[in-house]
């Protein structure tokens, strides 16, 4: 969700990364989640979003968390590059 947000944020018009299971798991149960019945259904849809298959992208970058120090910002617009 954070990416997503991020996406947002650095001017694209949507942003989407496929749910995984501990996204699922953070939402069970939230107030504003489905519940019940509509939980089911709902989640038997979340997981039908993926990435095509042979889907080709203008640039791919796999970054490790290990690799990237902490940081902190002040501000809340990323091209004021305060980080």
């Amino acid at each position: 969700m954070t990416v997503c947000n991020l996406s947002i944020e650095n001017g694209c018009t949507c942003g989407m990364i496929a749910p995984d299971e501990t996204t699922f798991a953070y939402l069970k149960g939230k107030d504003k989640s489905p519940k019940g019945e509509a939980w089911d259904k709902a989640l038997t849809y979340w997981k039908t979003l993926k990435t095509d298959e042979g889907a080709k992208f203008d640039l791919e970058l796999n970054y490790h968390a290990d690799d990237i120090e902490p940081q902190i910002t002040y501000g809340t617009i990323p091209v004021w590059g305060q980080v």
